[in-house]
């Protein structure tokens, strides 16, 4: 490694340390002590102009390969609140599915709610996430592929991380 490459992955590294620390960053994967990829970060809702309107549920679970849509663009999507539960990071992780009878999980599609976005809104905290449960909802926030690399149940790696709205739709 030349002395600039070297600069740069220390710089890289701090910068990821300060926001993780921060709680601002999602863990960056390392091999062999070096870090090979820094989560972009989302402190804002996205803006109109970043969501991609041909985004819904039963289109992620269609197109679920990672090349298939873009985690630099938000979306809204709509589906009924299958389950709640919270992560061990905190995150607040809403499953929805395109029926309210939909058991099958391969059917379902992610939304999650990092702490600092349920502190930031009273109907993202986890008491106001849980009365959704059976409900039609609407969800807006930034796409992400979580590739764990081990087997998932659900029927996408593509979900709404962080979810910054989740809103009952009202009949």
């Amino acid at each position: 490694m030349n002395r600039r490459n070297g600069v740069f992955l220390a710089c890289v590294v701090v910068v990821a340390g300060a926001l993780g620390s921060l709680g601002w960053a999602q863990s960056a994967p390392k091999e062999k002590g070096k870090v090979l990829e820094v989560a972009k970060v989302h402190a804002t809702a996205p803006a109109a102009t970043d969501i991609d309107k041909t985004v819904t549920l039963d289109g992620l679970l269609v197109k679920k390969g990672p090349q298939d849509w873009s985690a630099e663009k938000g979306a809204t999507i709509e589906g009924f609140v299958m389950q709640v539960e919270t992560d061990r990071d905190g995150d607040i992780v809403v499953f929805l599915a395109p029926a309210a009878d939909q058991t099958d999980s391969k059917q379902w599609v992610l939304a999650e709610v990092p702490p600092d976005w349920q502190k930031a809104a009273p109907e993202l905290s986890k008491v106001s996430l849980h009365k959704l449960y059976g409900k039609q909802v609407s969800v807006t926030g930034w796409l992400y592929y979580d590739n764990k690399g081990d087997q998932d149940p659900r029927g996408t790696l593509w979900e709404i991380h962080p979810a910054t709205s989740i809103t009952a739709i009202a009949h």
